[in-house]
């Protein structure tokens, strides 16, 4: 952590933190993250889904974009100031279970966009929390259906680079 600010009102024995600075080692991922429906007069419907296009990597003369809805929760809302937004995804863990019955996410972490900084180097925000399932997760890692890597194999491969969360 590289700065905090904290607020504690008066006569108050709670506190909270008002802004944050970090820096952590991970590999990023760009996206377009797109609202999934729209109403009958074609305006976005935003009903917490959502479309994640991201360009293939598996071959470098091939940039087709492919699409996914994986599980978003957004901090607030992208309407009414946007229906589309480039995004990156962050992975933070695999397996995670976010409720009791319901089957592991198999890739979930923080979902973030660049933020604007007068310091020179990229800085991100976090502006909600993804969750992908299995073949998800192997399209984002970059995994063939004929490869036996596991997305934790595959995660562990890549390279990471210093990000900078506001």
């Amino acid at each position: 952590i590289l700065s905090t600010a904290i607020e504690q009102p008066k006569n108050s024995k709670m506190a909270k933190v008002s802004s944050a600075e970090m820096q952590i080692r991970g590999s990023l991922f760009e996206a377009r993250l797109q609202i999934a429906n729209r109403d009958v007069d074609g305006n976005p419907k935003e009903d917490g889904l959502y479309v994640l296009v991201l360009s293939s990597h598996d071959d470098p003369n091939d940039m087709q974009p492919c699409s996914m809805e994986p599980t978003i929760y957004l901090d607030t809302p992208m309407v009414p100031d946007s229906d589309s937004m480039v995004v990156f995804l962050l992975p933070i863990c695999t397996q995670w279970q976010e409720r009791s019955g319901v089957e592991p996410t198999a890739l979930a972490g923080l979902l973030l966009r660049e933020s604007v900084s007068p310091a020179a180097e990229t800085r991100y925000e976090r502006i909600g929390i993804f969750g992908l399932d299995h073949s998800q997760a192997c399209t984002v890692c970059g995994i063939r259906s004929e490869e036996s890597v596991s997305v934790e194999d595959a995660l562990e491969s890549m390279g990471r680079e210093d990000i900078y969360l506001v």
